[in-house]
């Protein structure tokens, strides 16, 4: 399996997490940080206003999204198969992004990532705010706020003094990716529960945000990414010498 990327202990593979993650020596990672595509049914939601912060990229908004339209009864049985798949590949902690979604013309409710999460060893439940949304709708609050699920209680633990609500800006670094992460966020998931040295993995890695902040913390890091041009932007952004934080 050859990756895409190779250097300085850091690794892009480019495809789906499901073919290459089976191909990965058990356990290759102390942790994975990680945030899968959320099954918004993007075909159904408006296209971006003009006060959105994709307006730049409006006539290229069919190409920025993954395809993330599939029945939601089948998307959670699929994350709980990858679950499953990557506390095996981690030896410690899953830290494992997810939103709660407001019907989205799909099912009338509040879809909760509980549903399929509660069938995991959950240590703890973060909420990150954001510190505003992205989008106003007269008809809702605005949503301000995301869950990071910390799985597994870790093999070790470095006290950072955080709290269970960070308040993190979201990330500007990489805007050609829809939902870049914050480099913070990484990196507060790494510092709680590894060394330098350590093997970070994230099988969604997207624009490499995971990968940029496990290198700046002197670890060592495994991404996945199933389209090419996201590969090409996480290597441009770990190919450069001055890290932009």
């Amino acid at each position: 399996m050859k990756p895409y990327y190779s250097e300085d202990g850091i690794t892009i593979y480019h495809g789906s997490c499901f073919e290459i993650m089976p191909c990965l020596e058990v356990p290759c990672a102390e942790i994975a940080v990680t945030s899968p595509p959320y099954n918004l049914v993007r075909k159904w939601c408006e296209s971006p206003g003009p006060n959105s912060i994709y307006k730049g990229l409006a006539k290229h908004y069919d190409e920025i999204w993954y395809d993330d339209d599939i029945p939601e009864e089948q998307y959670q049985d699929q994350q709980c198969e990858f679950l499953k798949g990557l506390l095996e590949t981690c030896r410690s902690s899953v830290f494992y992004n997810h939103k709660l979604r407001y019907a989205i013309k799909r099912a009338g409710r509040v879809i909760h990532p509980l549903e399929w999460l509660n069938r995991f060893p959950l240590w703890a439940e973060i909420i990150w705010d954001r510190g505003g949304g992205m989008t106003h709708n007269s008809r809702r609050l605005i949503i301000s706020d995301e869950r990071i699920y910390w799985i597994r209680r870790p093999e070790q633990h470095f006290p950072q003094g955080y709290t269970s609500v960070w308040k993190i800006n979201p990330g500007n670094d990489a805007p050609e990716h829809p939902c870049e992460f914050p480099l913070e966020l990484p990196s507060r998931c790494i510092l709680l529960t590894t060394a330098p040295g350590d093997v970070v993995i994230d099988p969604y890695c997207g624009s490499g945000t995971t990968l940029l902040a496990a290198k700046g913390l002197g670890r060592k890091a495994i991404g996945i990414e199933i389209e090419e041009k996201y590969c090409e932007i996480a290597a441009k952004r770990l190919a450069q010498k001055v890290l932009q934080f």
